[in-house]
């Protein structure tokens, strides 16, 4: 957008009566200075308009001086309080000649992308994943206008790794309620945030459950209630199952018939003069059907651990419900978490083997294989303490894509050294002539062609104990997100016995560790190498 437009948006949000009645703006910058060149760089600039006393306008330095990431950068945050004319120059500023300054001088930005105004509402059935870098966004929700860095090449100037970025990250989560690691995509931005403070609510279903009532107070300024409307409506299993639209301004009490307010219900206020939103509700009621569990201490119970005694307080767990017959909800309900297993299950998102003894090897197999050929097109991983040439060969090896990297590690110490051997046939063997054993099967089980993998061992010398067994994905999808599923058992017992294979929710924090136990046996070089086909 041109200086023209944005300074036009602008000046709409900071408008009296049309968001808020603000008069001065909350700067906090969050920057890695830089100690040889003697410049701060921006991390994230958040300013956040508020309506507060000009007495509490105190400019603070939040670390306790400088903070080192590492032997190029240290971390600092300041916060500052600055009027609004102040604030509109330095705004200004930004959107004519690509520069921001605080008072304590130029700050190094990136090559900032102005973004459209956005409305952020507060969390409720969902999380919001911007509220993590918002202030206090909890009530009607806030405006943005964000300047984005598309770059992004701080991560690579100034962390010299994922888990220094991660460290510090964490640094600024203990100071401030800021979480740059769940949304690291705002590093580098700089956002302009607008609370919205005209009114507060309360909401409440009408007792026959066809709508809700709505309890509005207005800030005392607020002169212009007429000009506010309102749309409601009800969704449920992707129908549209009630909707309203005010025709007229809004009371102090209004009375909101949907049809319906079973499920989850949505409100959004807006200015009719403007089309700015006043308030984003989103929740749902305590239904027909529910239960409560209410919890009460009814005794201790001691345990005698090592000699020393333990108190563990019991609670006795009572349920109130309120259970009337199933009506059309609970049987809709019912379906969707059937279909939901089903499609886990199809997408292998999470399923069993050998339930009731079954023995589900081939099918086991055959799904490792599947996750593999969809998910590996820019590589695979296999973390095991027993896997052997044998494993991979049933695994990795089907990996469809030429050359992509595919990297395996394994432990030989005193827990997995007698399986090992045993599978392999030998006796009394040691690390070496196992790997001489293992390069023997790899070299003369297959041509190898358009093969690029690697096979690692976690000996005594090298790296650390590990136990869970998992497959990862660096890149899965279109997006260059990692998938990391959980074995739930050894590549040689997969389908044998009862076991769950699932993915993971968290799959970036497996493939850290999975990356700095790999970067730690490389380091050792041929100690913990058991086979690379590119050096056959």
């Amino acid at each position: 957008m041109n200086p023209k437009t944005l300074l036009k948006e602008y000046n709409l949000l900071t408008g009296k009566e049309n968001l808020a009645f603000y008069n001065r703006a909350e700067v906090t910058t969050i920057f890695a200075y830089n100690k040889k060149h003697k410049i701060p760089r921006n991390l994230y600039t958040i300013v956040v308009f508020e309506e507060a006393s000009s007495e509490l306008n105190q400019d603070d330095f939040l670390t306790d001086g400088l903070s080192k990431i590492n032997n190029e950068y240290s971390l600092g945050i300041s916060q500052e309080y600055k009027n609004l004319d102040e604030i509109k120059n330095n705004y200004q500023e930004l959107i004519e000649e690509g520069k921001w300054s605080d008072d304590e001088g130029q700050l190094n930005i990136a090559d900032l992308i102005s973004v459209p105004k956005q409305f952020v509402r507060s969390d409720g059935s969902k999380l919001i994943p911007l509220n993590s870098v918002l202030k206090n966004n909890f009530y009607n929700g806030s405006y943005i206008l964000e300047f984005f860095d598309q770059d992004k090449n701080i991560f690579d100037s100034v962390f010299n790794s994922q888990e220094e970025f991660k460290k510090t990250a964490e640094k600024i989560r203990d100071i401030i309620p800021i979480d740059l690691s769940f949304i690291k995509d705002r590093v580098g931005n700089i956002i302009f945030q607008f609370p919205v403070t005209l009114l507060t609510y309360r909401n409440s279903s009408k007792e026959n459950w066809n709508g809700s009532n709505l309890k509005l107070a207005w800030h005392p300024k607020v002169k212009n209630k007429e000009e506010f409307s309102l749309i409601a409506k009800n969704e449920f299993d992707g129908n549209l199952m009630g909707f309203y639209n005010s025709k007229n301004s809004l009371k102090n009490k209004n009375s909101i018939t949907t049809g319906n307010s079973k499920n989850l219900n949505e409100f959004i206020i807006y200015n009719q003069e403007n089309n700015l939103i006043a308030a984003h509700i989103v929740n749902s009621y305590l239904g027909e059907n529910f239960e409560l569990s209410i919890e009460a201490e009814s005794g201790i119970r001691t345990i005698k651990c090592e000699d020393k005694k333990v108190e563990i307080k019991v609670k006795s767990l009572s349920k109130r419900t309120s259970k009337k017959s199933s009506d059309y909800f609970s049987h809709i309900k019912k379906r969707k978490y059937e279909n939901e297993k089903k499609k886990l299950a199809q997408n292998l998102s999470i399923i069993q083997y050998g339930k009731n003894g079954v023995d589900n090897r081939k099918k086991a197999l055959e799904d490792i294989r599947k996750l593999i050929k969809n998910h590996g097109r820019e590589g695979a991983y296999l973390w095991d303490p027993y896997l052997n040439h044998k494993d991979l060969m049933q695994t990795l090896y089907h990996c469809p894509y030429r050359n992509v990297p595919l990297k395996a590690i394994t432990a030989y110490n005193k827990s997995s050294k007698k399986i090992h051997n045993i599978r392999l046939g030998i006796k009394n063997a040691n690390l070496k002539r196992w790997i001489r054993r293992e390069k023997a099967y790899f070299k003369s089980a297959s041509d190898n062609f358009a093969l690029n993998l690697e096979f690692r061992v976690r000996n005594n010398n090298y790296g650390w104990n590990f136990h869970d067994r998992f497959l990862l994905f660096p890149y899965s999808d279109r997006l260059h997100k990692p998938a990391v599923w959980s074995l739930g058992t050894s590549v040689n017992g997969l389908g044998k016995n009862h076991h769950i294979l699932q993915k993971l929710n968290n799959p970036q924090i497996i493939l850290d560790e999975f990356n700095d136990l790999w970067d730690e046996l490389t380091a050792a070089g041929d100690d913990t190498l058991v086979w690379c086909s590119k050096d056959d």
